[in-house]
């Protein structure tokens, strides 16, 4: 196990390479100095679109020469520099990417992952002087988590008789946040509908994610027309932007598969369920194969996802073990394997995965591991270790994570700790 002050602190460099900066503070300073703004990349290790983002985007020429006039950084949102700042600037969504100066101020972002032509004209959209249209704007102010603010926008926009399917969408979207923030539920659903109605493209399972609440809390008779609207639109996309051709395909294309899955579970379609899974997970087995896994970190975990979404229970097994060996610095897939096995009930295989993990895990994500590997220790006969270990991380989590510390003082008090 290593050093304690290592159990705490997750140290990186100032300088990640490329041009790319890891700390805040230089960030500002080299921002202050050079008259220019900062572009942040807020990022996970876990956030498997994140790895398609650096892949496809980020570390190609178009990216680089759009953002020759800014200061690069990236953050990990797992580290206590990135959660803060991550709060501070109201970010809610992985992978986002906001330009600020150097006082912290917000110049624009972009949310979530897109082709390369898309983000990159979007970001020299924002570089240019920010949207231009009544939609483009409204859009850019609900990507900003400031729904008030939006909403506020919206109002004064609408003076100009604002039009058509871009602003509609926009608008839409506005309704369906505000609605989910004050738990309207049937409001909620009202705005999905329309969005589901309008159409559109690799946006659309978001939109069911973001009424998941509103439709778990409403009748089934209202809950199936939401998601008998939702249907047609979900599986066109699953159709056209997942299965077609790769240069059409949406760059979370995990979101698709797992929309359409969730509407088949949702209208109690069993069948048509595992025939759209079974084929997605072959699909994704021939990709593996052709590209290699430990190659493409999006297309791993999308395959890792849907196998455990398919039921596949020994193609995740297998695939799990593979990407421990493809990503030997990284928690993710140990923890996950750790987890896998517990669940079936093979505690003496998971334990020394759960102690990889744990020995790799940092910051935010600590906690969890902690917590896994603790269970783990317990169901082994090693209660008085696994107390120990949930004292020392609940001790951290209650000063650095305390959304973290009711989750490790739950497991220490049925330990009786």
């Amino acid at each position: 196990m290593r050093a304690l002050l290592l159990a705490f602190v997750f140290a990186s460099p100032a300088a990640a390479g490329d041009g790319w900066l890891t700390d805040l503070a230089a960030a500002r300073k080299a921002a202050e100095a050079a008259k220019k703004p900062v572009f942040v990349d807020f990022q996970a290790v876990w956030c498997y679109s994140c790895y398609y983002m650096e892949e496809k985007v980020l570390s190609k020429e178009a990216f680089k020469k759009a953002a020759e006039g800014l200061v690069l950084l990236k953050l990990d949102v797992d580290t206590p520099e990135g959660a803060s700042l991550k709060k501070r600037l109201k970010v809610g969504y992985l992978p986002s990417y906001v330009l600020m100066d150097a006082a912290e101020t917000e110049l624009g972002r972009i949310v979530g992952e897109q082709p390369e032509a898309d983000f990159v004209g979007r970001l020299r959209s924002l570089l240019a002087g920010g949207a231009a249209t009544p939609a483009q704007r409204l859009a850019a102010a609900v990507d900003a988590n400031d729904f008030e603010a939006a909403e506020r926008l919206r109002a004064e926009l609408a003076k100009g008789k604002p039009s058509g399917d871009d602003w509609a969408r926009a608008s839409g979207r506005l309704d369906l946040f505000l609605a989910r923030k004050a738990k309207r539920h049937a409001a909620a659903l009202e705005a999905l509908d329309g969005l589901m109605r309008l159409g559109g493209g690799c946006e659309l399972p978001y939109h069911l994610y973001y009424a998941g609440e509103a439709l778990a809390a409403s009748t089934p008779e209202r809950r199936r027309l939401s998601l008998e609207g939702a249907r047609p639109a979900l599986v066109r996309l699953a159709e056209e932007r997942w299965f077609g051709e790769a240069e059409k395909r949406c760059a979370d294309g995990r979101s698709v598969f797992e929309a359409v899955a969730e509407v088949y579970e949702g209208l109690g379609l069993a069948a048509e369920r595992k025939t759209f899974l079974d084929r997605v997970a072959d699909e994704l087995t021939k990709r593996l194969a052709a590209a290699g896994a430990g190659n493409d970190r999006n297309l791993d975990d999308d395959a890792r996802f849907a196998f455990q979404l398919a039921g596949r229970t020994a193609a995740l097994e297998a695939h799990l073990r593979t990407l421990v060996e493809a990503y030997p610095a990284d928690y993710v897939y140990a923890a996950r394997l750790a987890r896998f096995l517990a669940e079936a009930g093979r505690g003496a295989e998971a334990l020394p995965l759960s102690e990889k993990a744990y020995n790799l895990s940092y910051g935010a994500n600590r906690p969890g591991v902690a917590k896994l590997r603790a269970e783990l220790l317990a169901a082994a006969g090693k209660s008085d270790d696994a107390k120990a270990l949930l004292r020392l991380e609940l001790k951290v989590a209650r000063e650095r994570f305390p959304d973290a510390a009711p989750a490790l003082a739950a497991a220490l008090a049925k330990l009786g700790g």
